[in-house]
């Protein structure tokens, strides 16, 4: 087990928590997915950092940075990411990547832009595939409580119920 993994838990269980209130819709659970990727990957100062999240769509939509020319916003990104690894918090992977040395030719801040990608791209396309099934998150253990009898009409839902 990661021995982060009782942190990522319980920032997902809060997550889960302030979704558990209101009707469920996927702009709603994708921004609080975002929120939860930015305490896990930089701690809880990161959460209300919905611009780095923004910043972070807008290049994997122009394709990140083309060879040898980054692309508008890029180097606002490496800024901010590397103002969250010079002072990383406690119990976020941030705080791991202070811990741990990197060869001369990697640059932490473009590793962590890859990570940050694969969370807000990849894993988009698993979350896609949970969303018609789940009809709430659990408060208590940050889980999806599936639809039943499930859904077998295409026909898209506003909220979940």
């Amino acid at each position: 087990m990661h021995r982060l993994a009782q942190s990522f838990t319980d920032v997902a269980r809060e997550i889960a928590g302030e979704l558990a209130h209101e009707p469920m819709h996927w702009q709603g659970f994708n921004e609080a997915f975002q929120k939860m990727t930015r305490r896990v990957v930089f701690g809880d100062r990161a959460a209300g950092n919905a611009h780095l999240s923004d910043l972070l769509s807008e290049l994997m939509s122009a394709g990140n940075k083309m060879p040898g020319e980054p692309a508008p916003g890029y180097d606002e990104l490496i800024s901010m990411i590397e103002g969250y690894l010079k002072d990383p918090e406690p119990n976020s992977l941030a705080a791991l990547i202070a811990d741990t040395p990197a060869p001369a030719d990697v640059t932490p801040a473009g590793q962590v832009v890859h990570w940050l990608f694969a969370m807000g791209d990849t894993l988009g396309a698993t979350r896609s595939v949970a969303w018609p099934r789940c009809r709430r998150i659990s408060s208590s253990s940050g889980r999806c409580a599936p639809r039943w009898p499930p859904r077998t009409s295409p026909q898209p839902q506003a909220s979940l119920r």
